[in-house]
């Protein structure tokens, strides 16, 4: 064998090497373009999160407003709904009791 052959067969080897060498690259590069999205997604939705619990976030408004509702008022409205709903079902009972017994005198003694 010539040192012309020697050498033709060490650069098909190195041809072959450098064919290896350039599919690495860029397996390298299409997963370094996909950690940079993942990484722009992670923060973005940090992001998000820390707009949504932050303290000035949407969560945090919620609860300010929910601690500034008046739960005494509240309860007090419930009690008053329960009372109306108790005095609807009077006169509806009464309706009906006058409907089935023609008495307008039972409807006056519910209503009262």
């Amino acid at each position: 064998m010539t040192d012309l052959d020697v050498i033709l067969s060490k650069l098909d080897s190195l041809e072959s090497t450098v064919a290896g060498l350039s599919k690495t690259v860029q397996t390298i590069a299409v997963q370094d373009a996909e950690i940079s999205h993942i990484n722009s997604k992670t923060s973005k939705l940090f992001s998000l999160h820390d707009s949504e619990f932050g303290p000035e976030g949407v969560i945090s408004k919620i609860q300010k407003h929910q601690n500034q509702c008046p739960k005494k008022d509240v309860a007090e409205l419930k009690v008053d709904l329960k009372t109306m709903r108790s005095n609807n079902f009077r006169i509806t009972l009464g309706l009906i009791f006058a409907y089935i017994g023609g008495s307008i005198g039972i409807i006056a003694s519910l209503v009262q």
